[in-house]
């Protein structure tokens, strides 16, 4: 990820009593909240769905020696839904933790290491959150402390920052970027037309919205095992981009891990005028992108791909 680091212009508290001044965020008292609890909740004016979070938190003071606070980044929040997820200090009996919050059952614990009892009073603490497609791992002190894969896509894309039980923290030098990869899957080497249609048609308009594109035979694994490189892709990606002419095992094998892993796909075929265009009963169901191999089918992918990618980067679904 090339590190292009946006600072919040903006913040407002949805739950609790919080202080923003400058660069720093100091929560004075979470207060207590109906239904809710001592929960704290803040958004800003980031948006992510792929990206990096960058923190440094700082627990001052705990009302209760028996209820340890905890301090998290908060991600994934979808505004109508009111579903997120969030990462770092403490939960349950870990000293890091991860979870989603869902309305009406409240927050699923998803995942932890260490005791909490470790977590010290006025030491501040560096926490990265990395999200790549349906993977999410947490950095603290600049070790790895937690993987997870989601079962899906994230929802929303609003970021800030979660307390819970009633504690005074400080939080400095939040920041964050936004990184979109793609990943295609394709018959791989160069092989004509769908060479071309890599590096004429998908790379270019990926790059135009931004997005970090890559396919199969341009990763390298220092193991051999790329069957691997090619999975870890895949839960890394945003978006997947395939193209399905020809009956290649690989391709639909990639292609169904992705489906599986329910993250977006845009499908691409070759348009054959002397036969029906009829798919593989696997996906028959999905909306395709049929091309010609000419100047004009080029123009016609070209002119589809973007209107799929415009729907999928804005936050929509493919549409017609």
């Amino acid at each position: 990820m090339a590190d292009k680091w946006i600072i919040p212009k903006n913040w407002i508290p949805l739950v609790g009593q919080w202080e923003f001044s400058g660069n720093k965020t100091n929560l004075k008292g979470t207060g207590l909240t109906k239904n809710l609890g001592p929960l704290g909740l803040c958004l800003c004016n980031g948006r992510l769905k792929n990206g990096k979070i960058s923190c440094k938190v700082t627990i001052m003071t705990e009302k209760d020696v028996g209820k340890p606070g905890q301090v998290k980044v908060v991600f994934g929040y979808d505004s109508t839904t009111k579903q997120y997820y969030g990462i770092g200090i403490r939960a349950w009996e870990n000293a890091f933790a991860f979870q989603k919050f869902i309305p009406k059952y409240g927050h699923v614990y998803l995942t932890g290491d260490g005791d909490k009892n470790i977590i010290e009073l006025k030491k501040e603490y560096l926490l990265e959150v990395i999200i790549k497609g349906n993977k999410v791992s947490l950095y603290v002190d600049n070790i790895l402390i937690l993987n997870y894969i989601l079962e899906e896509p994230l929802l929303g894309d609003q970021i800030g920052l979660f307390t819970w039980e009633d504690v005074e923290i400080e939080i400095s030098d939040y920041k964050y970027f936004s990184d979109d990869p793609v990943f295609v899957i394709m018959k791989l080497g160069d092989v004509e037309p769908y060479f071309s249609l890599y590096k004429d048609v998908i790379e270019p308009i990926c790059k135009d919205f931004n997005l970090n594109v890559v396919k199969g035979d341009e990763l390298f694994s220092e193991h051999g095992v790329i069957l691997t490189e090619i999975t870890n892709r895949i839960d890394e990606s945003r978006f997947i981009i395939a193209e399905i002419s020809p009956p290649n095992p690989n391709v639909f094998y990639e292609l169904g891990y992705a489906q599986a892993k329910k993250i977006p796909t845009i499908l691409l075929a070759l348009k054959d005028n002397q036969k029906d265009n009829q798919l593989p009963f696997d996906v028959q169901g999905n909306r395709v992108i049929f091309y010609e191999d000419s100047i004009k089918g080029k123009n016609a992918v070209e002119r589809d791909l973007k209107k799929y990618l415009d729907n999928l980067v804005n936050g929509g679904t493919i549409q017609e």
